[in-house]
C-alpha cells in the first residue's frame, strides 16, 4: 500500500533581526506562530518586502518549530506512558524541552 506523500503541516514561529545602522543596534521582532513553514516564509518575506528604507534594514530571519510531527508526538507520549508520566494533549513542544530542539 503507498503511503500518502502529502506532509502534514508543522507550526513554526518566525523571528527577524533588524540593525540600525546609525545607532549599532540590534532589534528582533517576534512574527508571530504560523500553521506551517510557507505560511511563516510568506509572512517574513511580506515584512522584509514592506519596510520603510528609514535607518534600519533587514539583518535574518529564523524560523522554530513549535509542534512536533505525528509520529514524533506517538513516540514521545509511548515513552511517557512507560515512565508512567502524563501524556501530551497535543503536539506543541513543551517549554522544558524547546533548548534540547534548538541545540543550545
Amino acid at each position: 500500500m503507498k503511503q500518502n506523500s502529502i506532509k502534514e503541516p508543522i507550526k513554526f514561529q518566525v523571528f527577524i533581526s533588524m540593525v540600525n545602522l546609525k545607532e549599532r543596534k540590534v532589534n528582533k521582532i517576534d512574527l508571530g506562530i504560523f500553521r506551517d513553514r510557507e505560511t511563516a516564509r510568506e509572512a517574513a518575506t511580506d515584512y522584509i518586502n514592506n519596510l520603510s528604507k528609514g535607518d534600519w534594514q533587514f539583518h535574518s530571519f529564523k524560523f522554530v518549530q513549535r509542534e512536533m510531527n505525528k509520529k514524533m508526538f506517538d513516540i514521545f507520549n509511548k515513552e511517557q506512558e512507560k515512565k508512567g508520566l502524563p501524556k501530551l494533549k497535543n503536539r506543541n513542544i513543551p517549554l522544558e524541552f524547546e533548548t534540547i530542539i534548538k541545540g543550545e
